[in-house]
């Protein structure tokens, strides 16, 4: 994604949206655009994050490990967004 377009994505999220120009300029720079696929994993709970995730279409859903590696559950936790 070109930094104009991340720039325009930046100022449309509320957290943003009264951030100033440099501010979202510098962010901008950094901005990867990154495709998921239902089933796909962003991070796991208590490993280190690095990384802001802005969802800007779609779905996340929270997906909590049983105690001891007995599979996972689906939390009722989800957020979701449409980008106009």
């Amino acid at each position: 994604m070109l930094p104009d377009e991340a720039f325009a994505r930046l100022q449309r999220v509320w957290l943003f949206a009264t951030a100033p120009t440099l501010t979202l300029s510098a962010l901008s720079a950094k901005f990867i655009t990154r495709n998921c696929m239902s089933g796909d994993m962003l991070y796991k709970a208590g490993e280190p994050v690095d990384t802001m995730f802005i969802l800007v279409d779609g779905q996340v859903n929270e997906v909590q490990e049983k105690p001891e590696g007995g599979g996972s559950d689906a939390s009722s936790s989800s957020s979701s967004t449409s980008d106009g």
